[in-house]
């Protein structure tokens, strides 16, 4: 989601255009203290004064400071964010006839939707193949809608927003094809500096770091500097498996191997050679699985059991884009909720419920006030949309610390790195009125009870009674019979998807078979298929795991099948092995041992790729089954 701390975003853009303090005093009539004040965030300033600020500044309102609804229709945002998932899978050409819709558009002769359909257009073709020197002067034009004269020698010093971190990774690129890899260098790093200064969950870092680092490493590799390009391999890997499940890694475990063998560290380059193979093959791409392979042999002369993967009838997988859901006629994100709400055939009471009050839902919907981001988040997640897609938020220091301590914790508790929360728990709670809002205070012991759970593994019915506290705080009438009669926010998602779990552990099958079945309508409602997948891949394992232990196995290889088919369609892997692993159990137990065996493999060796950066804590349990169940001991 685009968030911005306000004050940071003033001084940042004041630094680009090198205006001195004094100068906004003198233009915005603000003595120089308070515009000292605001640039240290000792004071938030007012919609007016900010608009005074950035005049002041030079730079447009609408061209950093907008609200996407209060310009373009939700439908041509969708459109924008399609064409943008287009070119990221590499289908040019749906992305052409889009792109060439959208080029028509009277909204994108300026500013910046102009600088969109630039960036886009340059970026189409450079992957079609078009000559760098047609393309060096569209990127140019592009950026100089926000950012005149840029010295890319000095990208590090400016946070990097709108399209320009897509405009010079192309530049950096096509500098790589034309085998200027030290200009190409010198871009790629300081973007890498930039980048890391946005917020852990801001959508452009989400979709543009690991991309970045993969650039840099090809660049690194060329320049033959291969301590970075390890450097650069392992923290991209480690970035995917957190924020993009698991895309990139295969990429990123193919080019380690090749800096590694730079280094002279050829006893090192198997591993990694058998991740990338691995996981590409359970990703549905044999065609890159086989490169590997080539490459392997080729260039490292290294060659690894296959397990019998190389014989399974795997289709080739097109990644297809999300579909984000049907628009709505509106002009601001009130507007959108009210009338997203009565599609669905909610109540203010209903939408509200739990989280704020309906008068307060009332006055969002209305346009008399924004509401806090974290309300307007679970509302939006309720009525299955992603808010991050139609609306940017800048905020106050106090509530930008807030949001980037809660992702901080997230991210967290999605590397199992529980040791690591607490104090992160202490220093959010400590923040004024946090726990006055329900959804931060049901957060918050959300992720007290995975620290608890961490510690105290054999009190199992004191972590399911502080998943509940957390839940009836949002959800006071809860019920698991009425579970598909309701919509929820991810968090409530996520504690009913762990409650059914600790159910189907203890043995209560049915019950948990039952909330998963529920859980899987609740999640098939939401018309945004990304925020679907959020929770969908996890709830549908844990199912196929109680159809497993129930013995109804034919059930449970059919629905493994099809979530191994809709998974790989999306072109993610880190929730794939623990599904290809309940596949092979399932053959397993079906007496086809023969069968199993390579989903065991392919299962066991993704498994070893992501265990190494906090996921998947049950990986020595997988261990130890194929070696004593099925005698394997894979290496």
């Amino acid at each position: 989601m685009p968030r911005y701390d306000k004050t940071a975003l003033v001084n940042t853009l004041r630094e680009r255009t090198g205006l001195e303090r004094e100068a906004i005093s003198k233009f915005t009539g603000l003595h120089d203290r308070s515009v000292h004040r605001l640039e240290k965030g000792e004071k938030t300033p007012t919609p007016e004064t900010f608009e005074y600020l950035m005049k002041a500044i030079d730079l447009p309102m609408e061209g950093f400071i907008y609200p996407k609804l209060d310009s373009l229709s939700m439908e041509q945002i969708i459109q924008c964010d399609l064409l943008t998932q287009l070119l990221d899978i590499g289908d040019n050409k749906q992305a052409e006839k889009l792109l060439s819709k959208l080029e028509v558009m009277q909204e994108f002769e300026t500013g910046i939707y102009k600088q969109f359909v630039l960036s886009k257009r340059a970026r189409l073709w450079e992957q079609q193949g078009v000559e760098p020197e047609q393309i060096f002067p569209l990127l140019n034009e592009a950026m100089a809608e926000t950012f005149e004269n840029l010295n890319e020698t000095k990208l590090c010093e400016h946070v990097l927003v709108l399209e320009e971190s897509e405009l010079l990774l192309t530049r950096a690129r096509l500098l790589m094809r034309i085998a200027d890899y030290t200009k190409a260098a010198n871009i790629l790093s300081a973007m890498k500096i930039s980048m890391e200064k946005l917020p852990a969950m801001d959508k452009e870092k989400e979709r543009l770091y690991a991309p970045v680092l993969l650039a840099f490493s090809d660049c690194f590799l060329q320049l033959g500097d291969y301590e970075k390009v390890v450097s650069a391999c392992k923290e991209g890997a480690g970035y995917s498996v957190t924020w993009n499940k698991g895309k990139y890694n295969p990429c990123f475990e193919l080019k380690c191997a090749y800096g590694l063998k730079g280094l002279k560290r050829s006893d090192e380059c198997k591993k990694h050679l058998q991740h990338a193979y691995f996981g590409y093959m359970i990703m549905g791409n044999e065609k890159r699985a086989q490169e590997v392979l080539n490459a392997a042999e080729k260039d490292f002369n290294i060659s690894f059991e296959l397990y019998g993967v190389d014989k399974l009838k795997i289709q080739q997988t097109k990644v297809v884009p999300y579909f984000r859901g049907d628009a709505v006629e509106c002009n601001s994100i009130g507007s959108m909720i009210k009338a997203l709400r009565k599609r669905a055939g909610l109540s203010l009471e209903e939408l509200s419920q739990g989280i704020c009050n309906k008068s307060s839902l009332m006055r969002i919907e209305e346009g008399k006030s924004i509401g806090r981001i974290w309300n307007l988040e679970a509302i939006m997640q309720r009525l299955g949309r992603d808010i991050g897609l139609y609306e940017s938020f800048f905020l106050s220091k106090e509530d930008f610390i807030i949001m980037q301590l809660r992702d901080r914790i997230y991210g967290l508790i999605i590397d199992n790195r529980y040791n690591e929360i607490a104090e992160l728990l202490a220093e959010l709670e400590s923040k004024k009125n946090v726990m006055a809002f329900p959804v931060l205070k049901q957060f918050v012991l959300m992720s007290r009870a995975y620290v608890y759970r961490n510690s105290n593994k054999e009190d199992v019915n004191g972590f399911i009674e502080m998943l509940m506290i957390a839940l009836k705080i949002t959800c006071p009438k809860f019920c698991i019979h009425d579970i598909d009669k309701i919509f929820f926010s991810h968090n409530e998602i996520f504690i009913i998807n762990i409650y059914a779990g600790l159910l189907s552990s203890d043995g209560n099958q049915d019950n948990a078979i039952e909330i998963y079945e529920r859980l899987l309508r609740i999640l098939e409602r939401f018309e945004d298929k990304h925020e679907m997948d959020r929770m969908y891949d996890a709830v549908l394992f844990n199912y196929s795991t109680s159809l497993g232990r129930a013995e109804r196995r034919y059930e449970a290889l059919a629905r493994i099948s099809e979530g191994e088919s809709r998974i790989k369609m999306r072109g993610v892997l880190s929730c794939l092995p623990s599904l290809v692993f309940n596949h092979g159990y399932n053959l397993q137990e079906s007496e086809n041992k023969e069968e199993s065996i390579p989903y065991f493999s392919l299962a066991y060796y993704c498994m070893s790729m992501l265990v190494e950066y906090g996921k998947l804590d049950n990986f020595s349990i997988v261990k130890s089954f194929l070696l004593k169940v099925m005698n394997l001991e894979m290496s």
